[in-house]
């Protein structure tokens, strides 16, 4: 009977087999697939005998990893790998829906190739992870190592005050009364924009300023110009300086070589 070699001495039990495009067969778990991969079936969608075999078109190498990014353990090290074997690793988790893993490898592409364009929105979802698991897809790139460390120590500044914004609230804003007592049916739609964009940001975190005023558009067309009603709390350009003072890549890279 297989066993998961994913994970050195998996104590799941093997509840369904892949089989690579050359051919080897490796044993997995159907809840953690579903769980870690957005493309796989929940358990409960579908019926399968144990010891089913699915046929899928990547090799056995890549399989491995996603099923080493399925579990509930230390992330591998992917900083070996040629660029090549990055990408067809990236096109994977992109297919099967494998966030963690698209995050860890689309950094190490841009690393690789030495680009920091646009990485920032890769960085910022990677702070989710561990610090010390990121720090380990970059053991191999020591100043990239040192910036990243910089960046997440910024980013818990950054996230400290967003959090405490969140947190306040924006007073009679966002007060739980009724909104059914406000007679005022433009105080109303008032205070539904606001709710909406707080609510918004509360449950998805702004990455950028463009997804910040993304959500602000989404209030303004509930309420055109409920910014400036809302003016004397000041919640919202509040929030808005958090997010434009968020770190960069480019900043944190700067900061290290003018220390140099």
């Amino acid at each position: 009977m297989l066993v998961c070699e994913a994970v050195e001495n998996c104590q799941i039990q093997v509840d369904i087999i892949l089989q690579s495009s050359d051919g080897i067969l490796l044993g997995s778990h159907t809840k953690n697939l579903s769980a870690f991969n957005e493309a796989f079936p929940t358990v409960d969608s579908v019926t399968h005998w144990k010891g089913d075999i699915v046929t899928l078109s990547e090799t056995a190498a890549v399989l491995l990893l996603l099923l080493q990014f399925s579990h509930n353990a230390a992330l591998p090290d992917i900083s070996h790998m040629g660029l090549d074997a990055l990408i067809a690793f990236a096109e994977a988790a992109d297919k099967y829906g494998n966030n963690i893993a698209l995050q860890a490898c689309g950094s190490m592409i841009k690393l690789s190739r030495g680009e920091t364009d646009d990485i920032d929105f890769l960085v910022r979802r990677s702070m989710r992870l561990p610090l010390h698991e990121s720090l380990s897809q970059l053991r191999d790139h020591p100043n990239a190592c040192i910036i990243y460390a910089l960046y997440a120590d910024k980013w818990k500044q950054s996230m400290s005050q967003y959090q405490s914004i969140i947190e306040e609230g924006s007073g009679d804003w966002l007060a739980l009364a009724d909104l059914a007592d406000f007679k005022d049916i433009s105080l109303r739609i008032q205070k539904v924009a606001a709710r909406t964009l707080f609510v918004q940001l509360k449950e998805e975190m702004a990455l950028s300023m463009a997804s910040f005023n993304e959500s602000v558009k989404v209030a303004e067309c509930i309420s055109p110009g409920f910014q400036s009603r809302c003016a004397p709390n000041g919640w919202v350009n509040r929030m808005r300086e958090v997010v434009k003072e968020y770190p960069t890549w480019k900043n944190m890279q700067a900061l290290i070589e003018n220390r140099s």
